[in-house]
């Protein structure tokens, strides 16, 4: 985490751009966007609100247009 800018990893695929990722944590209230492919496992998002409590670990919802919720591993 790099202020706004957040790098997540996926244990296979990638999300389109402009996809929205919801951190799943009680805790914090979070949604980045996809802004660019790092690698074909990773992606940099810019954070909609502040990362405060964001941690390594922390699992994630990819919302889509179909409203597809899958989790994945935040990292």
């Amino acid at each position: 985490v790099i202020d706004v800018v957040v790098d997540v990893r996926f244990s296979e695929g990638l999300p389109p751009i402009l996809t929205a990722l919801e951190v799943l944590d009680n805790s914090i209230k979070l949604v980045l966007e996809v802004a660019q492919h790092l690698a074909k496992n990773m992606v940099r998002t810019i954070a909609m609100n502040g990362t405060e409590g964001l941690v390594r670990g922390q699992y994630l919802l990819i919302i889509s247009l179909f409203l597809a919720f899958l989790p994945y591993l935040f990292s």
